[in-house]
């Protein structure tokens, strides 16, 4: 059974264990390869699918993820999504990933993941949540992970540097709180940043595909 988060029935913008969550997320520590400076490049057709519980644990994984991944199956099954995690990316963006999908707000967020073989990647990510609406609870996530664009990649790889910088030095908070203050002083969300960077076509692309996945239109360019 999957693991589920309740939330309290009077705000259910803030999560009761919120913080366990996080802590089950970010403190889990795995045997990762070296980095690479080697970048595999994604099919643009194929998306990489995957299934996670609450708190973050990998429920299912299409062909596509373990291909590029180079993780098997079973390798990934049970494990936090982390376990591709590039040490590139800054934990403030996670930080406020997890503020989003705890909300039961969709992120659109690009990263840098790991493969099991050190090389890197860059994927583009659209969510949906899965509420249990019978009992109000939140039950985990769907991931659809494409291609990111690379003029996309190009605008934000300096500021992920920034970040990560700012994280050795002192620390997530002082990171998270930098990347709040660059938001405000553009007089932007988050969601908005990130809709100036990537075109409008691109994101409709991970709409449809979203609707043919629940509609049971099938596609095997999207499941292979």
């Amino acid at each position: 059974m999957s693991a589920t988060l309740k939330y309290s029935t009077r705000d259910l913008s803030k999560p009761r264990d919120f913080e366990k969550l996080q802590n089950s997320y970010t403190k889990r520590d795995f045997v990762k390869p070296e980095p690479k400076n080697e970048e595999i490049i994604l099919d643009p057709k194929k998306y990489l699918l995957s299934k996670t519980d609450a708190y973050g644990n990998i429920e299912y994984c299409n062909s596509y993820f373990t291909q590029i991944s180079g993780y098997r199956e079973e390798e990934l099954i049970g494990k936090p999504h982390s376990i591709v995690r590039h040490p590139d990316m800054p934990g403030a963006l996670f930080f406020m990933l997890w503020e989003h999908l705890h909300s039961r707000k969709n992120m659109y967020i690009i990263v840098k993941n790991l493969a099991k073989d050190g090389r890197y990647y860059w994927i583009a990510t659209d969510f949906n949540i899965r509420i249990n609406k019978a009992i109000d609870e939140l039950e985990g996530f769907f991931a659809y992970q494409k291609a990111a664009p690379k003029h996309a990649v190009e605008r934000l790889e300096p500021l992920y540097e920034r970040l990560h910088r700012i994280e050795e030095e002192s620390g997530l908070e002082a990171s998270y709180k930098y990347l709040t203050n660059y938001l405000e002083d553009r007089g932007e969300s988050y969601d908005q940043f990130i809709d100036d960077i990537v075109n409008t076509s691109f994101s409709k692309k991970i709409a449809r595909l979203k609707r043919r996945l629940f509609t049971g239109e099938e596609d095997m360019s999207l499941v292979s």
